[in-house]
Order: structure tokens, then C-alpha cells, then sequence
């Protein structure tokens, strides 16, 4: 049994692009979201493995404005006993806990990159906990996610906008006279109406009497002029 894929290699690469760029948008505004969040709120998530001589773990809170993630790796004297994997996620309000630190010390103005070790000697053979954290401001991860689909948007709809008041979507020439092709940069009129709406996805016409409603209506003209023949 022999599979074909009818869809092209660029078809498929821009579905892709497609997608990669809703879930860039997606996480933008999650990361927004999160940021009004956590002016009010304090989500603490942690998870770690320990396994008697050695652990790892990991540290994430949602601090007002920012969002900090701590690695820990534990080195331990023999004797200690291994918890296993153990975790834990909760929530509180920040007006509830006013005796927990809004953000670490090592955090400024939503940014902080950090290093550290403490070790402790009580309750058994000694271990040490290296530490790496990392923080980063929501506005800035908001930003990153959006770049590119901002970048890919704005000009598409600077286009449909052209298009459909009889401007040329390239230059933004006014090519109301001159439907077929535009003077000042040579661009040319899409062939019929179906392809302009489908370059800036609206299905309404143009309101003015741009070249698309002209490729339109010299199709209509054409039909009819078959018929009567």
C-alpha cells in the first residue's frame, strides 16, 4: 500500500509557520495574563528527586511582575535517606502573606541571574545544595513571543487596508485608473476578486471602487457578453 501526500512541500512549510506563529501569539498573551496575575497572586511550583547521595530539583514562583525558575543540585555525605520525587504546587494571595518576600534579593526591576550553595550539617550527614536562578520580567517574555507574529500581521493588514480603498497594496499608490497594473511600482492587480479577498481574508468589497471590484466586474460583464452570444 503506497501513501501519497498531495500537499506540497511550501504549502505545508507555511501551515507550519502558520502555527508556529498563533502559538508565539498565544503564549504572549499568556505571559500578560500571568503578569496581571501576579500582582495579586503568588504561584509557587516545586519538584525535586533525591536519591540518598545525589538530587535534583526545580523552583518556580510567579513573583509581582517577573518570573523566577531556580535550579538546585544537591550533593549529599552518605547516610542521608532518599526521599524520592517529591513536589508541590500552591497558591496564595500576596495580601495574605505579608512576611514572603515579593522577589528574591538577587531580583531587579523584574531581572536577576544568580549563583549560590548552602550547605547544612544538622539532622544527619551534611549535604550541599547548589543553586542557579534566573529571573526575567512577563512584559519582556510578552515581547519576545509577539516579534514575530506583530511583524508578519502589521504589514498584511497595511495591505488589505490598501487593497481595498483602491490603493496600491505594495506602494500605496492610488490605482483607481490604472487597475491593471500600478504606475509608480509595477505591482499587479490580483486577476479576479476571489484572489484579493483571499490575500487579506475579508470577504467584503472593496468600498470604493478599488481595481479588485473592477477585475470583479469585468469578469460579471464577460459571463454575460458568453450568454448572449
Amino acid at each position: 500500500m503506497t501513501l501519497r501526500f498531495t500537499t506540497s512541500p511550501m504549502k505545508l512549510k507555511g501551515v507550519l509557520l502558520t502555527g508556529v506563529r498563533k502559538m508565539l501569539a498565544f503564549f504572549a498573551a499568556v505571559w500578560l495574563l500571568l503578569w496581571v496575575v501576579s500582582l495579586w497572586y503568588c504561584h509557587h511550583a516545586y519538584v525535586g528527586d533525591s536519591r540518598g547521595t545525589s538530587g535534583v530539583a526545580f523552583d518556580a514562583r510567579l513573583t509581582p511582575g517577573s518570573l523566577e525558575l531556580t535550579g538546585i543540585r544537591s550533593v549529599k555525605d552518605p547516610g542521608r535517606t532518599a526521599l524520592g520525587l517529591n513536589a508541590f504546587y500552591k497558591v496564595f494571595r500576596w495580601a495574605d502573606a505579608p512576611y514572603v518576600a515579593r522577589h528574591q534579593s538577587w531580583v531587579m526591576g523584574g531581572f536577576g541571574l544568580h549563583t549560590w550553595q548552602a550547605t547544612v550539617t544538622s539532622n544527619g550527614p551534611k549535604y550541599t545544595n547548589y543553586y542557579f536562578g534566573v529571573a526575567l520580567p512577563f512584559w519582556l517574555l510578552a515581547l519576545l513571543c509577539a516579534i514575530w507574529p506583530a511583524l508578519h500581521w502589521m504589514p498584511r493588514q497595511v495591505r488589505c487596508r490598501r487593497a481595498k480603498a483602491g490603493l496600491c497594496p505594495t506602494c500605496g499608490y492610488d490605482v483607481r485608473a490604472t487597475p491593471d497594473r500600478c504606475p509608480e511600482c509595477g505591482t499587479e492587480a490580483a486577476p479576479s476578486a476571489a484572489l484579493a479577498f483571499a490575500a487579506c481574508r475579508r470577504h467584503s468589497p472593496p468600498s470604493n471602487g478599488g481595481p479588485f471590484k473592477a477585475a470583479r466586474t469585468r469578469g460579471s460583464d464577460t459571463s454575460v457578453s458568453s450568454g448572449g452570444g
